[in-house]
């Protein structure tokens, strides 16, 4: 019986790049057939490398191929790549492995070119000892010396022929390249031959140089400032401007770090004791207890295991930054493009200097390009003046790939910087294929609207990293000249007071029937809208209307719904999700209790039903049941296990009752019938006050409509045709709790703003008296809502119509004359088609 760590050693897995030959019984093969050895060489090998411990046995196979007569590199990658192809099934050959075989190969060519005499007999132990002297990878000595015996003594290769115990598969590969990767880091090819020669690493005239003539004085060192872009923007003009976006592109790229493979390789020898781990770790003397004790330690977690070294940590990896200069990026782009590449080295050397950190910058010269570092005042004002009429950098590129240097170590990052345009046709090149399966590979695309998309290339295809479009013309602006962020302002705060009554004063009417929903047993329906807006519909006089019980659902559609509440049947909990985790969101359709989130870890389509039990929400299901608080939604207890109707919660835990809960009915779903008698105004670019006062907006369409009182008194939206108003555009701004939904609004000088919702609602909010004034954007006539008040206007409200000219004197009033200029003609004209709702009114 062999041994684990023999076979583990020994074993040649189907599949894998090298084989025992089933033929000679004493030789070693390719899975393409070439003879890469005999059993008796290998040995030979092995016992000059046991004393100091075994490498992983495919590198000496390897270097032992390499030293033959006849070596091609193109053929072992071909093989390489046959062995990926049946661990996965026809895929290509992982960009990490094709990285290592590259550095590997080099070195094993040098070996191949040595002269005969450091390569044949004897000379090829002082090799093999020469290259691994030193990994960090090799097994102890002891067992090195067992293992080696015991494969001795076996007369026949048989039982090697089979799967290794410990790895197998890219896991293997990955460690045979990687212990030759470090080899040659650690030993140069280029050194390689005299080292053999004298043991030394360089020859001896580089070892005893002649006396040093006198050198001229070293000029002055370049000064590099410890923070660059602080010394930008204390230069001003274009560098403050190019400063100024790598900042605001700082906190936006954001790259993803890169998996290490090698870290999760059980490499390295034992480190410490521990009570986890793997059966195959477990200390042998375990096995000296009974078999009860024994049995009671590994369930009480008692028994001892060994715990692997952690492999050593590999240096970061480095980044080489591709700028394209080409024609596209001429004008703004240009400024652009080089604000990205100082943001991506910023963020790249924050943890250090840029040399540790190991930050390259190339820039597009001609068809080639040239490294450009950009660490001093100088080296930015330099590429500010560089210009290329190349539109595509496909040559610089390929030469790029093809340089000697451009061969990319495990997890190096390349970025290329350019216009859409160029990227189009790149991607296509065969360069750019080549550096997808070398590297981590990035594009950042920049043009002169301030659109910018990052993505991350493989052979398999793109995928966006971030997306951003910024506002060049603010960024590009002088300190002095350039507008306070909006983003450092809590737009969520500055929100109208109407959001956060619930439900919100206005009612949602319904656009379009068919809408899902689920039907209540008393009245009404309960749904959601195409805005997510979770809304309570019953039929008014006019039809049907919608109470809008929490502003946004967290899917577009929920799963199921169900009563809560037997006695109380207007609170409905509304379940969303798909697989193993569930949102309830628990809502009043009479809007006197507020709405709230549940989160359990069990499929929507597995709930059994819900109840209110001592101040909390019960929620059955196959698995068990679980009780949330009714208040902030967390999860107060759970049981798992048979029968959970037979079980209720009593404020602390579950206790268990023979006669099951009883659940109330889930509510079937539906589609909403019904018709809108009047629709809502779309699509608002432009919104302001009339010259005398009044409400007004512009569509995109060209239409302006002002705010108006028909003979009923009842508030509504007419066009006019000549207006005299000052309007502003609507600028978007993001809600954090609405994810993909935004508002937009209008500042004016005197503190008002109106605000848009594109659900149908338009805001007019005073910033001094803190009163606001909601209306619906419907076409006709509609409703209003104030906050000061707390009166509806319109639709059979109470509110009077002295109290909305009240409003309107406040919230509707003209411009400050200083803002605008009077026009009489246009004034009159006004007047010819109806005074608008304003403080004379």
């Amino acid at each position: 019986m062999h041994g684990k760590a023999t076979l583990g050693y020994f074993c040649a897995p189907p599949g894998h790049f090298w084989t025992w030959h089933g033929e000679f019984r004493s030789a070693m093969g390719s899975v393409l057939g070439n003879f890469l050895g005999s059993r008796d060489t290998m040995v030979d090998l092995l016992e000059a490398l046991a004393p100091e411990g075994l490498p992983p046995l495919g590198a000496v196979v390897l270097v032992n191929a390499a030293a033959q007569t006849v070596w091609d590199g193109v053929v072992i990658h071909t093989e390489l790549q046959h062995a990926c192809d049946v661990w996965k099934s026809g895929e290509p050959l992982p960009a990490t492995l094709a990285s290592l075989w590259m550095h590997a190969a080099r070195g094993l060519d040098a070996i191949s070119k040595l002269p005969n005499d450091l390569k044949n007999g004897a000379a090829k132990r002082l090799l093999v000892r020469t290259i691994f002297e030193g990994a960090f990878n090799r097994l102890p000595a002891d067992l090195s010396r067992d293992i080696l015996d015991e494969f001795k003594s076996t007369p026949s290769l048989e039982p090697f022929m089979q799967r290794a115990p410990d790895i197998n598969g890219q896991a293997r590969l990955l460690r045979d390249l990687s212990a030759l990767a470090k080899a040659f880091d650690r030993l140069p090819p280029g050194q390689l031959e005299n080292r053999l020669r004298t043991g030394l690493d360089a020859s001896l005239n580089d070892q005893m140089p002649l006396p040093l003539e006198e050198k001229a004085q070293d000029p002055p060192p370049i000064e590099v400032p410890d923070d660059l872009l602080l010394a930008l923007e204390e230069e001003g003009g274009q560098l403050a401007q190019v400063a100024g976006v790598a900042r605001r592109l700082s906190a936006i790229l954001h790259v993803p770090k890169p998996v290490w493979q090698q870290d999760d390789l059980p490499v390295g020898g034992v480190s410490d004791i521990t009570n986890r781990g793997e059966p195959d770790r477990l200390l042998l003397t375990e096995l000296a207890w009974d078999e009860l004790t024994f049995a009671t330690r590994l369930a009480q977690g008692e028994a001892l295991y060994t715990r692997r070294e952690s492999p050593p940590g590999d240096p970061p990896p480095k980044r080489k930054i591709l700028l394209d200069t080409g024609i596209h990026l001429w004008g703004k782009p240009r400024l652009f493009a080089l604000g990205t590449a100082l943001a991506l080295q910023h963020l790249k050397g924050r943890a250090g200097p840029q040399e540790e950190q190991g930050v390259e910058v190339y820039t597009l010269v001609r068809d080639a390009f040239v490294p450009a570092p950009l660490r001093t005042i100088e080296d930015v004002r330099t590429q500010l003046t560089r210009l290329e009429p190349t539109p595509y950098p496909a040559e610089a590129l390929t030469d790029f790939v093809q340089q000697e240097n451009a061969v990319f170590a495990p997890g190096e990052e390349v970025f290329l910087v350019s216009h859409p345009d160029a990227m189009a046709r790149l991607v296509r090149e065969h360069a750019w294929q080549q550096l997808a399966a070398s590297c981590l590979l990035h594009s950042i695309q920049v043009d002169r609207r301030g659109q910018l998309m990052m993505a991350r290339h493989t052979v398999a295809g793109a995928r966006t990293l971030a997306q951003v479009l910024v506002d060049l013309d603010a960024l590009l602006q002088g300190a002095s000249e350039r507008r306070p962020s909006r983003d450092l302002i809590d737009e969520d705060a500055r929100l109208p007071a109407f959001y956060s009554h619930l439900p919100w004063p206005l009612l949602y009417p319904v656009f379009s029937s068919g809408l899902p929903v689920f039907e209540l047993p008393q009245a009404g329906h309960i749904g959601i809208t195409p805005e997510r807006c979770v809304c309570y519909w019953y039929v008014q006089a006019y039809g049907p209307a919608g109470r809008v019980l929490c502003p946004y659902a967290p899917e577009a559609h929920a799963e199921r719904a169900m009563i809560v509440d037997g006695a109380e049947p207007g609170t409905v909990a509304l379940a969303f999700g798909r697989f193993s985790t569930c949102d309830l969101l628990v809502c009043d359709v009479h809007g006197r209790k507020a709405s709230y989130m549940c989160t359990g870890n069990f499929s929507p389509h597995l709930i059994a039903g819900a109840s209110l039990q001592s101040d909390a929400l019960v929620v059955y299901h196959t698995h068990g049941c679980d009780a949330f608080s009714t208040t902030t939604g967390f999860l107060l207890q759970s049981y798992r296990g048979p029968y959970p109707r037979q079980h209720w919660f009593d404020g602390v835990d579950f206790r268990e009752d023979p006669r099951p809960v009883p659940l109330p009915e889930k509510l079937a779903s539906s589609k909403l019938q019904g018709h809108s008698t009047g629709s809502r105004h779309t699509t608002l670019c432009e919104a302001g006050f009339g010259k005398e006062g009044g409400l007004y907006f512009r569509k995109q369409s060209g239409g302006v409509y002002r705010l108006d009182v028909t003979p009923d008194r009842s508030p509504c939206w007419r066009g006019t045709s000549n207006p005299d108003v000052e309007l502003r555009p609507l600028e978007r701004f993001k809600v954090s709790q609405w994810r993909g939904f935004t508002l937009a609004q209008a500042e004016f000088e005197d503190g008002r703003r109106i605000v848009y919702d594109p659900r149908g609602f338009l805001h007019v909010v005073d910033g001094k008296s803190g009163v606001e004034l909601s209306v619906m954007v419907l076409k006709g006539t509609t409703t209003a809502w104030s906050s000061g008040t707390l009166e509806r206007f319109g639709d059979g409200a109470s509110g009077s119509l002295a109290a909305l000219t009240s409003l309107s004197r406040l919230l509707l009033r003209a411009l400050p004359a200083r803002l605008h200029s009077q026009s009489a003609s246009s004034v009159a004209a006004s007047r010819q088609t109806g005074e608008p709702l304003h403080p004379s009114s």
